[in-house]
């Protein structure tokens, strides 16, 4: 009898262990599952597009673009298969997009769609034109802008308004030098089909479209997600200028000086 009861006992936690590593396949199956199809969270890498999102905010993003090679975290842009999306959505002027170029597959990017294709854009003394059209820009006060380095500059917040049920905020210096007039006053461009132009929301600031040392056109199969949430903000300021290697080492100390000085005043603020 009592060797029958211990054989009972090895089999009730053999089998309530395999409960347990079914119930755990199944979890990080869906985890995986979220991830690729419907939902991702980003660290935002630079000042780009401040003060919409600062460098260090998490953010969750949408797949909205639909299921393509871009999903796929980390290697999706290397992949041969599945360039073009499934189930997707066609990008929209004013949105917010995480993407990468073919150039650098690895490496993500987050700017503002501000023309599509058709479009002609243009930024003429720092006033941005679609189709000819100046965009409505009016000055709602300043912002201290906290640098990458550490360092904070005064800048000027304008409320831009890029369609009847769209606005969204940018920042622009108060004092200008000649990179920063060369970037308020572009020719125009003619948006390609199956293109995006894109602006930073930071607009001194932002090596974006607008140079063509960086890219002109996006296509839209490189759109990898929608930014909709932060659920994270900190005053620790990352370097984006660092290898791979040397951002794994600083991790652990990047994650602690993070959670020193985390801002509350940003999580939940919606993008």
């Amino acid at each position: 009898m009592i060797l029958t009861s211990n054989f009972s006992k090895t089999e009730f936690t053999r089998n309530n262990n395999k409960k347990k590593t079914s119930l755990s396949f199944y979890i990080i199956s869906i985890l995986i599952f979220l991830r690729v199809f419907v939902i991702e969270h980003y660290i935002v890498p630079s000042e780009s597009m401040s003060r919409t999102m600062e460098n260090g905010d998490i953010v969750l993003a949408k797949k909205y673009h639909g299921f393509s090679r871009m999903s796929i975290p980390f290697i999706g842009g290397m992949l041969p298969f599945l360039k073009n999306p499934i189930f997707a959505q066609e990008p929209k002027r004013g949105e917010v997009i995480c993407f990468s170029l073919e150039s650098e597959p690895q490496k993500l990017y987050t700017k503002r769609i501000i023309g599509v294709g058709g479009d002609l854009v243009q930024v003429k003394e720092g006033i941005i034109y679609i189709n000819d059209t100046p965009l409505k820009m009016t000055q709602k006060g300043t912002y201290n802008l906290l640098h990458d380095n550490g360092t904070t500059t005064t800048m000027n917040v304008f409320e831009v308004e890029i369609s009847e049920n769209k606005k969204y905020e940018v920042l622009r210096k108060q004092e200008l030098n000649d990179t920063d007039r060369a970037s308020d006053n572009t020719p125009v461009f003619k948006v390609p089909k199956d293109h995006v132009f894109c602006i930073g929301d930071n607009m001194h600031y932002s090596h974006d479209f607008r140079f063509f040392t960086f890219t002109s056109f996006l296509h839209k199969n490189r759109i990898i997600a929608k930014p909709f949430i932060i659920i994270f903000g900190s005053k620790y300021r990352n370097n984006a200028n660092v290898s791979w290697s040397q951002w794994i080492i600083r991790l652990p100390y990047s994650i602690l000086m993070s959670i020193v000085n985390v801002r509350f005043n940003r999580v939940g603020k919606e993008i």
